[in-house]
């Protein structure tokens, strides 16, 4: 059996509300979705993120300008805001 531990991320309060309710509409909760997204990133060692034209259109421009402007994981990395 492995140890849980707890994990602290700060996003923003509208995506994990966000987040949570489409999670939740699906039978199951956020900590799950996360969970499942990291076990197929430790499995791959690849970081998995698409984009299809229907939310590149609801998009606003400065969040078009920063996805388009983003070739690496360096520049992904980099561009994220810590507070």
């Amino acid at each position: 059996m492995s140890t849980k531990v707890n994990v602290n991320v700060r996003i923003d309060k509208d995506l994990k509300e966000e987040a949570s309710n489409i999670a939740r509409s699906m039978g199951t909760n956020l900590s799950t979705v996360l969970n499942m997204y990291l076990i197929k990133f430790s499995r791959e060692k690849r970081l998995d993120i698409s984009i299809d034209e229907d939310m590149m259109t609801s998009m606003n421009d400065d969040e078009i300008k920063q996805i388009t402007s983003l070739s690496n994981f360096n520049t992904f990395f980099s561009s994220i805001s810590w507070k």
